[in-house]
């Protein structure tokens, strides 16, 4: 990873900057607890296109049902209430992002974790006044965040009473990946799906380029830092500026360390790019967790995984570290 000093610094939303033959085709609403885009820039010879992607906005507000923290029908309320007790059988999309996400645990060495529900309540960032927890209840929380989750057939069981799931590190990536998918095997040809700055490309632009994507700055809602050039990747950025608030002049964010149980340290946003946006969803959470350093050694361990991780250096000034792949499909704004 290369050291790279800066005065400005950007973030992770979408910018597509080609159309193409025919289209393109938008679609917009708040889903997932996000605005969702879905353009279509060549649907090839898909016929009622228009219908389709309203059809994607209804199969993701069902996921989105399945994934609350609370309601009847809520596949994570199930597990949380029957947690310490019997197992219970849920849908086999959730039963695929919790495989995911254990998945990550392991390869992150759990600085990425679904088991997280627990303390993000005590942080109260789901709701309307976020506050600091008493330190006990962030010990008594942490004991659960280690707790075993076992599945049988299409079942999962939480292992200790009082554990509670939270996928906002890894749903909305998922989410995109099965959208991208089912306009692929409907036989579209290029376009594009963005979930609060987790992104997807497939096909190409009428021009043949590259699809391009500007990362947001962390400390200027309104700016860009940088462009990248990608191809048919899938993008997803986490920061520090997302979900906070601030006590005394410090910043208290909704990335979590599983660790400490307070927010993580060392970076303040991390974008990574992936084949599917599952897998940068939840790498770039672990990375704000990892930080700088230990999140740069990681992405030079671990090939097909690259980022562009952001962070103050020791003189509080604004730095980045950047894999080498990406340099020649990176330029400042």
């Amino acid at each position: 990873m290369k050291k790279i000093q800066l005065l400005p610094i950007l973030m992770g939303v979408l910018l597509v900057v080609s159309c193409v033959k025919k289209g393109p085709w938008k679609g917009q609403e708040i889903v997932l607890g996000t605005a969702v885009t879905i353009s279509v820039h060549d649907c090839g010879s898909v016929k009622g296109i228009e219908s389709k992607i309203e059809d994607i906005f209804t199969e993701m507000k069902e996921l989105d049902i399945l994934w609350a923290y609370k309601g009847e029908e809520s596949d994570l309320a199930l597990l949380a209430d029957n947690a310490g007790g019997e197992s219970q059988r849920i849908d086999q999309y959730t039963f695929d992002l919790l495989a995911k996400g254990l998945q990550f645990e392991q390869l992150t060495d759990q600085a990425f974790n679904i088991r997280m529900g627990p303390i993000k309540e005590l942080w109260g960032f789901h709701s309307p006044n976020p506050q600091i927890p008493d330190s006990a209840d962030i010990g008594s929380a942490l004991a659960l965040v280690d707790g075993g989750m076992f599945f049988a057939g299409k079942s999962c069981l939480l292992g200790l009473a009082g554990m509670k799931l939270d996928v906002g590190g890894i749903g909305k990536g998922f989410a995109v990946d099965l959208a991208v998918d089912k306009l692929i095997d409907d036989g579209v040809k290029a376009g594009l799906i963005e979930a609060g700055g987790d992104l997807r490309a497939f096909g190409a632009p009428r021009t043949g380029e590259k699809w391009r994507i500007g990362v947001r700055h962390p400390r200027k809602p309104d700016e860009f830092y940088c462009i990248l050039n990608i191809g048919e990747w899938a993008v997803a950025t986490s920061g520090d500026y997302q979900q906070y608030f601030e006590v005394n002049g410090k910043r208290y964010h909704h990335i979590i360390d599983p660790n400490t149980g307070y927010p993580s340290t060392g970076c303040v946003s991390a974008t990574v790019l992936a084949k599917t946006c599952t897998e940068a969803d939840a790498i770039a959470t672990a990375l704000m967790v990892m930080g700088a350093e230990k999140g740069g050694r990681w992405l030079e361990e671990n090939p097909g995984y690259f980022g562009l991780i952001i962070y103050f250096d020791e003189e509080g000034n604004l730095t980045h570290l950047i894999s080498p792949e990406l340099e020649d499909s990176f330029s400042l704004h």
